[in-house]
């Protein structure tokens, strides 16, 4: 057997959980970076324009103010070239330019231009920013603080997750060992079943146990299957071996052959095919199908006994039928109610060997009654116990457990039990038929 990954599943929900806690973080931190720089242009831009406003409402001269680091120019005259060049070109607006002198760090700086009123003539608020700025040391650092956020965030994601994981991944690992004990001699059952949860695994494990019980099913009915066929086949097959023994003797003496074996060979044949399709029916689906069709009892009994005379013959033995005017019909398949009939009436023939045996007729219902030496209700019991302990005893033929697994699957009554006076009385409980009135 294939031995399963440990753990797998438990593994690849941590490892999700991780990859997730790290993407969120990475972005987290992006976020961050992008946020910083954005509030930092955002307040030099507020500075510049709260010093031109402060300007046009004759609060500010032109004039640098040193400890604001802010610069105001009424023109370009007063400006050194080299700032000239770099922002004298520009149209009013906020700006800010970046480059880098030689033998000099970066240099960076953010200016308004503003065009004055009634005047043709700009105004520019410069602000070199260079010094102010997030350094590189600084931005490092910050990048650290997110770098070991990030490592945090992930080691207690990953720490959540595997809790997280383990309690999700538990009741799968469980109904997993359970599959992998899984054999024939031990399936789980239904009502062996522990309190299952009520989610997709309950769920899972509920028809796996379901599935389980069907499998215990069929292989019962393959244990039926073979033991009654091994066994109920044995007779016929002997009365044919020893009528075929006994026709050779009389061929390797000369003598004319007799009718009887051959008589007891065609018994035995026509034995063997009820017993094969009685076999058949019994080792298909555990369900019954449903029932489309109806049978006729009256015309199955009269079939039967036909078939079965041979049981009676030589025998100082009576069969009636005494049926209910239209209680013949019953909601059946006929072949499979003519099994149950015929298991039912071969047993009453053998079993009784003088006097009457009687089959009612009532509505839905068969009842077979005989003079034969009766059946002890403990015999009954153990004989209906074959049909799911599989034993090897035969009582009273074949036919009980036969009986019985029929009306189980599908769904009739029977009831067998012996009178006082010596006999025995089975009774068969059929779906009454309802005819349907003609359109």
């Amino acid at each position: 057997m294939m031995k399963r990954p440990p753990h797998k599943l438990r593994n690849s929900i941590v490892l999700s959980f991780g990859l997730v806690s790290l993407f969120l973080a990475t972005v987290y931190g992006l976020f961050i970076s992008q946020g910083m720089m954005h509030l930092e242009d955002e307040l030099f831009a507020r500075q510049l324009q709260g010093k031109v406003d402060r300007y046009l409402q004759g609060l500010e001269g032109d004039a640098a103010d040193p400890a604001a680091g802010i610069a105001l120019y009424l023109g370009t005259e007063n400006m050194e070239p080299e700032l000239v060049d770099r922002i004298g070109g520009y149209p009013p607006g906020y700006h800010e330019i970046h480059f880098k002198n030689p033998g000099q760090s970066d240099v960076e700086y953010h200016f308004v231009i503003t065009a004055l009123p009634e005047s043709d003539r700009l105004l520019y608020a410069v602000h070199n920013v260079s010094s102010l700025e997030i350094s590189d040391a600084y931005e490092m650092k910050v990048i650290e603080i997110i770098i070991l956020g990030g490592v945090l965030s992930l080691g207690l994601s990953c720490l959540v997750g595997w809790f997280v994981a383990r309690r999700v991944s538990a009741p799968l690992e469980s109904l997993t060992a359970r599959i992998e004990e899984m054999g024939l001699d031990n399936l789980p059952t239904v009502a062996g079943a522990k309190q299952r949860a009520d989610d997709e695994v309950g769920f899972l494990e509920q028809r796996l146990e379901e599935a389980s019980q069907q499998i215990k099913d069929s292989l019962l009915l393959e244990q039926q299957f073979t033991r009654n066929a091994s066994h109920e086949l044995r007779s016929p097959v002997t009365v044919i071996k020893g009528a075929v023994e006994l026709l050779e003797e009389q061929v390797a003496a000369g003598a004319m052959l007799s009718v009887r074996p051959l008589q007891r060979i065609q018994r035995a044949v026509l034995e063997m095919e009820t017993l094969i399709e009685t076999f058949l029916e019994l080792a298909r689906s555990r369900e019954g199908a449903a029932v489309y069709s109806h049978s006729n009892l009256v015309q199955i009994c009269e079939a039967v006994l036909d078939d079965l005379s041979y049981l009676k013959k030589d025998k100082p033995l009576q069969v009636g039928i005494d049926k209910e005017q239209g209680a013949e019909l019953v909601a059946a398949p006929p072949a499979v109610a003519g099994i149950a009939i015929k298991n039912l009436l071969r047993n009453a023939l053998q079993h009784t060997q003088e006097g009457r045996i009687e089959i009612a007729i009532r509505r839905g219902t068969i009842t077979i009654e005989d003079s034969g030496s009766g059946i002890d209700p403990e015999t009954v019991e153990r004989a209906m116990a074959q049909t799911s302990a599989g034993g090897e005893e035969r009582y009273h033929g074949f036919g009980l457990p036969i009986v019985s697994m029929l009306c189980t699957r599908y769904g009739w009554s029977f009831d067998i039990q012996s009178v006082k006076e010596g006999g025995t009385v089975a009774t068969l409980v059929f779906p009454v038929y309802e005819q349907q009135p003609s359109s």
